[in-house]
């Protein structure tokens, strides 16, 4: 039931992707809808690979795999546990990741490393544990590469699915993206630490509602966009040394949800604009402002309470 349910919601999450004028012309891409499934499964010291359809590769050293994919519509599946283990992808078209009750540590490097500027639909099936870690020291990446977070992604990220996820950032974020990052209403991700920063990602952020929970070193979120937040329950802790701050951001937008977000730093940070029109906003600051807004501050609605 869940797969026909994915095959039939796949063009319509994928739609949701383009969230901003700039990312029109990703649109086409976007709605592909997932069709061939590789399912990799970790179990001991062994991989088990369900198949290799024409123009998808999968390699292994260890327990580490690769996978290389040139075709259009796939969906990677991931199950099983590893102590030493990772999954990692190069794809030339966007493509699902299913999260099917994995548990991966990779003392070397991140846990999941997309190396691909296409978007990447990761899948919480419903009802698993999904748990993520990485090493505290990495190896040397390949020659113009770059991996500096347990989920490392080169494009833009959006995460459905109403499964749990536990992300662990040993060496230095719990999750990196150089393009946008969404997630849908009904995720549940916990980042239960980070050695910087629990969420840093390039583009804007969009948090349509579900459960997140994270505890970072340095700052909770980081955005060098815009973060839109329209509900969920959201809980941002970043208070283990000066400078720490909850959330950082050009421009935040909160439409709904409840926030809570204690941090040593600013608990909010904006370098350009607040605007608060529903939802609630619990904002403490250990040592600085609650909210520092260095543009304006709009509260058109809501329940703001801030502590600095």
């Amino acid at each position: 039931m869940n797969k026909i349910l994915l095959a039939v919601l796949l063009p319509v999450l994928l739609g949701f992707l383009s969230c901003q004028t700039k990312q029109t012309q990703d649109n086409q891409a976007e709605k592909q809808a997932s069709k061939v499934t590789v399912l990799i499964e970790y179990a001991d010291s062994t991989i088990k690979v369900s198949r290799q359809p024409f123009g998808i590769r999968v390699s292994r050293l260890g327990m580490h795999v690769v996978a290389v994919s040139r075709r259009k519509n796939v969906e990677f599946i991931l199950k099983g546990n590893s102590s030493e283990g990772s999954f990692k992808v190069y794809s030339d078209h966007p493509f699902a990741l299913r999260l099917n009750g994995v548990q991966l540590f990779n003392p070397e490097g991140p846990a999941i490393n997309i190396q691909s500027a296409q978007h990447t639909l990761i899948v919480l099936t419903p009802e698993t544990q999904n748990i993520l870690k990485d090493g505290s020291l990495y190896a040397l990446p390949p020659k113009g590469e770059q991996m500096n977070a347990c989920i490392f992604s080169e494009g833009n990220l959006i995460f459905y699915g109403s499964g749990n996820l536990l992300i662990k950032g040993n060496y230095k974020h719990a999750l990196y993206s150089r393009g946008y990052l969404k997630l849908a209403e009904n995720c549940d991700i916990r980042v239960s630490e980070a050695k910087k920063d629990g969420f840093h990602v390039l583009g804007d952020i969009i948090i349509e509602g579900g459960q997140l929970n994270i505890n970072a070193a340095d700052d909770g979120i980081k955005s060098a966009g815009n973060i839109t937040v329209n509900n969920g329950d959201i809980v941002v802790k970043a208070i283990k040394k000066d400078g720490s701050e909850g959330l950082e951001c050009s421009l935040l937008t909160v439409n709904g949800g409840q926030m809570r977000v204690l941090a040593y730093d600013d608990a909010i940070n904006t370098a350009r604009e607040l605007i608060i029109n529903g939802g609630s906003v619990y904002c403490y600051s250990l040592y600085n402002d609650g909210i520092d807004s260095n543009g304006s501050i709009h509260i058109n609605g809501g329940l703001v309470v801030s502590s600095g």
